[in-house]
């Protein structure tokens, strides 16, 4: 027991001083909020959550990380109301170039898959639908400090193909 403690503890305490050199390393784990802008159905934004936690190492070039996302958009374009609504899996690669070392700056990149959800409102009557989407995205963070900052994406697939925000490290 009191060897798997100390094993335990050692892969911690490594894992902590590797962490110190880049933004986002393996056991990380950042939760993107914000908005979302441009789409082709109203100009109202989007809402939208993201988690992610970083996986597996690359070596010196990064490391992948897994999570999840969920958007949502109401907006009324030509007399029609629509509520969008995507929820699915993520996969992004976080860059360690060295010009990122000891900076305050993350860049990835990833995709993502999921169940798109929609409902058109037309006066009448609701009309669900229910679909799947695939988004591939760019994106990056700019921390203020080790827990708190600021992200943007670009990307297309999903609600918005510009999403900007909050993000939190935990």
């Amino acid at each position: 027991m009191l060897k798997k403690f100390i094993l335990i503890a050692s892969v911690a305490l490594f894992s902590l001083g590797s962490q110190a050199q880049y933004v986002f390393d393996e056991g990380d784990i950042a939760i993107n909020a914000g908005f979302g802008f441009l789409s082709v159905d109203g100009l109202l934004p989007s809402i939208n959550v993201s988690a992610e936690l970083g996986l597996i190492p690359t070596g010196d070039i990064g490391v992948i990380s897994a999570g999840g996302a969920v958007e949502y958009k109401y907006s009324e374009l030509l007399g029609y109301n629509y509520h969008q609504f995507s929820i699915g899996p993520r996969a992004a690669w976080h860059l360690k170039l060295p010009f990122l070392e000891n900076s305050n700056y993350d860049l990835y990149a990833g995709i993502g898959l999921g169940l798109h959800v929609y409902s058109v409102y037309n006066g009448i009557g609701l009309d669900p639908k229910i679909g799947p989407y695939m988004e591939a995205f760019a994106g990056g963070r700019m921390m203020f400090d080790d827990t708190f900052g600021v992200f943007a994406e670009l990307g297309g697939g999903s609600v918005a193909a510009i999403k900007a925000g909050l993000t939190m490290r935990l």
